[in-house]
């Protein structure tokens, strides 16, 4: 068993949320470097969401389907006086097992998270109850994707989808130095927990550049929904966590190297 010992795993996750991730690649015996290829900053404007948090009383469920998305709406919640435990008036739904942990820390309680941590599979869960005429809120990011609502509203359910946190490019004086480490042979594996990782990180180094490397360098990503975000930018993903978690994509990336 080998585990990730000579190995060094790039991760492009925001600074803020890449501590667990480094610690379990180096409790493995790996190497990590954190490139980050995500900025996340508050909404253009809070407006949308203070209307929504004025009218909480009104929605039957709350559908968190990120940390950020609960880290933001609650901390838009500190900043208008709003007590956290006033969403719970809503049935609250989580997709992942980290963003369950999240809404927990503040007190409330998850009605439902799907085995599989997608926004598909709780769609999927949602197709079998009835929605028709319920209010449901949708905190979410800027580049957010849209089937889950459109589910919803399929179902009769009338979706107020909320922007509180946006996607920032990031700085790209990165690019000179990861293209450095990639060129020369430092990193084994680049992984993406999101598609906006994968956007970006194309936008810094092009799928082009990147299969020109002399040394053949691995793409791990979180799910199939990263999956099929990387295979639109260009790249294949030649690791792909079986659970849709950071745990889940180490442990693929585990696997990989000692099969």
């Amino acid at each position: 068993m080998t585990g990730l010992r000579g190995k060094t795993i790039l991760i492009t996750r925001q600074l803020e949320q890449s501590g667990d991730f480094v610690a379990e690649v180096e409790r493995r015996g790996g190497r990590a470097i954190v490139v980050p290829m995500i900025r996340i900053a508050d909404p253009d404007s809070w407006e949308d969401c203070d209307r929504a948090l004025d009218r909480l009383s009104l929605y039957d469920a709350i559908v968190f389907t990120s940390i950020n998305g609960v880290q933001k709406m609650l901390y838009r919640c500190e900043a208008r006086g709003v007590a956290a435990q006033t969403l719970q008036r809503a049935e609250i739904y989580a997709v992942g097992r980290k963003t369950q942990q999240a809404i927990e820390r503040a007190g409330l309680a998850v009605r439902f998270v799907p085995e599989n941590y997608s926004g598909e599979s709780l769609a999927k869960h949602f197709e079998g109850r009835d929605f028709a005429r319920k209010r449901v809120l949708l905190p979410r990011g800027d580049r957010g994707r849209e089937e889950l609502a459109t589910v919803l509203i399929n179902l009769g359910a009338s979706v107020h989808a909320v922007v509180v946190y946006k996607n920032v490019e990031p700085d790209l004086k990165n690019g000179d130095a990861l293209w450095n480490h990639l060129a020369k042979g430092e990193i084994d594996v680049v992984t993406f927990a999101s598609p906006s990782a994968a956007a970006n990180f194309s936008r810094v180094i092009p799928a082009e550049r990147f299969s020109s490397l002399s040394k053949k360098v691995l793409v791990g990503v979180i799910g199939p929904t990263t999956r099929e975000a990387v295979a639109r930018y260009g790249y294949h993903a030649d690791i792909v966590g079986k659970e849709a978690t950071i745990d889940g994509l180490i442990d693929a990336i585990v696997e990989h190297f000692e099969s």
